[in-house]
């Protein structure tokens, strides 16, 4: 009978502290999920009727931590043809086919221990359109400017000297050089 609750006792510990945990990999956001949250963040806080989708991740920095990980995120997000009071669902709406972009910075921290992902911060910018081009050059290999080496006086005099005790090995001493 003792032997059967001990079994008992096992399979229960196994059970409820083995099982149930979830590997880091599982329980910690993407960074395009942190992105999608983000804008999701985004939305609710601009005053406009206008709803962004994410398009494409910028730039992603992740600091893993004891007990999480923090993002610092830039990505780009643009213009549906959704509008607030209506949208449920944001994967859902199309791209605007005239629909704006902008540039987003967005700081999250991800708790191990809590579901939540407390969103930091995010900004937003209007990018201005497209960067023109510059034209095409010939290509040719650019000149350095060439250096010339620097003339020292016949009569200068280098001391080299040693330092024992000291992280430097030697000390360099030019005297006479360039004195006039």
């Amino acid at each position: 009978m003792t032997r059967s609750w001990a079994l008992l006792f096992i399979f229960l510990s196994v059970t409820v502290c083995g099982f149930d945990a979830a590997p880091l990999s599982e329980t910690r956001p993407s960074p395009k999920d942190v992105a999608r949250s983000a804008v999701d963040a985004y939305n609710q806080q601009t005053s406009t009727d206008i709803v962004f989708k994410f398009l494409q991740l910028r730039s992603v920095k992740r600091k893993n931590f004891d007990w999480g990980v923090h993002f610092s995120i830039t990505f780009t997000v643009k213009e549906t043809d959704c509008r607030k009071p209506v949208v449920h669902d944001v994967q859902d709406c199309k791209y605007g086919s005239k629909g704006k972009l902008r540039d987003c910075y967005a700081e999250m921290t991800v708790l191990d221990f809590n579901d939540d992902a407390p969103l930091t911060s995010v900004e937003c910018n209007e990018l201005q359109g497209p960067k023109p081009k510059k034209p095409a050059s010939p290509k040719r290999k650019k000149q350095k400017a060439k250096r010339q080496p620097q003339v020292m006086e016949e009569d200068a005099e280098v001391k080299v000297q040693y330092f024992i005790n000291s992280y430097s090995t030697a000390g360099l001493t030019l005297s006479g050089a360039g004195t006039d």
